[in-house]
């Protein structure tokens, strides 16, 4: 989910943790984060992990099909094993799991015709993602109290993904300091900039110099 640099920085915290007390590297011991990214890349599993979407086992398919043929990597990497009895959604359900995502199911058609739908619970995202936002903005925090950084304005470059014309309310931006995280202009004051998150439920106030718009290329 946070891709691919933040899995490789887990696991070698994970390896000098091990060799600074001499308990020696042995690969069952370790969590492997960045082979468990790759496999739910291979699965485009990034696609499914949408709480305003359902699917149908009919719709499930390609994820599923491709989880089958990758049964042996999925075993390995992620230890859900799959078999012939195994169902598209008891595939898409203990996918989705792993990733500390719940889901819920429904029936929609007339009785007797009846189809399952399953989908990522709502509420249950919103609180993952505020969670995840605080714990996002306390590990930049640290990192950024712990080394003097020199943060370029607005003005003052042009980065890849980042417009370089001030933000306006109603547009999604980067804040300087926190760069890995999204967050939407609620209001613009006397060069100050309210942010709130994903879910809205996180706000802040920054200098609006720490603000960059996102270009299309970006998050817009």
């Amino acid at each position: 989910l946070h891709g691919q640099q933040f899995a490789i920085t887990r696991d070698s915290n994970g390896i000098a943790r091990q060799a600074y007390w001499h308990q020696g590297l042995f690969l069952p011991d370790q969590s492997c984060f960045e082979l468990k990214r790759q496999v739910r890349e291979l699965l485009n599993l990034h696609q499914y992990i949408d709480p305003s979407q359902e699917w149908s086992s009919l719709d499930l398919e390609p994820l599923c099909a491709l989880a089958r043929k990758q049964t042996k990597a999925i075993k390995n990497a992620l230890g859900y094993s799959i078999t012939e009895k195994t169902s598209n959604g008891q595939i898409f359900r203990a996918l989705m799991s792993q990733l500390g995502l719940k889901c819920r199911t429904r029936f929609v058609g007339p009785r007797g015709e009846q189809t399952k739908l399953y989908r990522i619970d709502e509420e249950h995202w919103e609180r993952l993602t505020e969670i995840l936002e605080r714990r996002e903005v306390a590990r930049t925090t640290d990192e950024t109290e712990s080394a003097t950084v020199s943060t370029p304005s607005i003005n003052q470059s042009v980065q890849v993904g980042v417009d370089t014309q001030p933000p306006k309310e109603g547009q999604w931006v980067k804040w300087t300091k926190h760069p890995s995280l999204s967050w939407l202009v609620d209001a613009i004051s006397r060069g100050t900039c309210r942010l709130k998150g994903l879910t809205g439920k996180l706000r802040t106030t920054v200098p609006l110099q720490e603000v960059q718009r996102v270009s299309l290329g970006g998050v817009n």
